[in-house]
């Protein structure tokens, strides 16, 4: 699980350096969720330009072999979770 952490890396360096470590190490049937803040203005949280839209954030993971298996918005962020095909 990672929780409001990738406006820290950015997505292009996540994609090259986390999601392939966690691709690695993922069992077969594991699945990584990832929790981001929503990409709109809020009064807390990262800089808007440094958050991540959940559409980047699949097509992004997609390119690695990742599949989007849920999807949850809350208030503040939204949930969503992948397996690796």
């Amino acid at each position: 699980m990672l929780a409001t952490v990738l406006h820290i890396f950015g997505l292009p360096i996540a994609r090259k350096t986390l999601f392939r470590e966690v691709q690695r190490i993922l069992k077969p049937s594991g699945r990584l969720a990832i929790v981001e803040s929503k990409k709109e203005d809020q009064p807390f949280g990262p800089p808007l330009e440094a958050r991540i839209s959940p559409g980047e954030l699949e097509a992004s993971l997609h390119l690695l072999g990742y599949r989007k298996i849920n999807y949850r918005e809350f208030e503040y962020t939204y949930l969503i979770q992948f397996d690796v095909t």
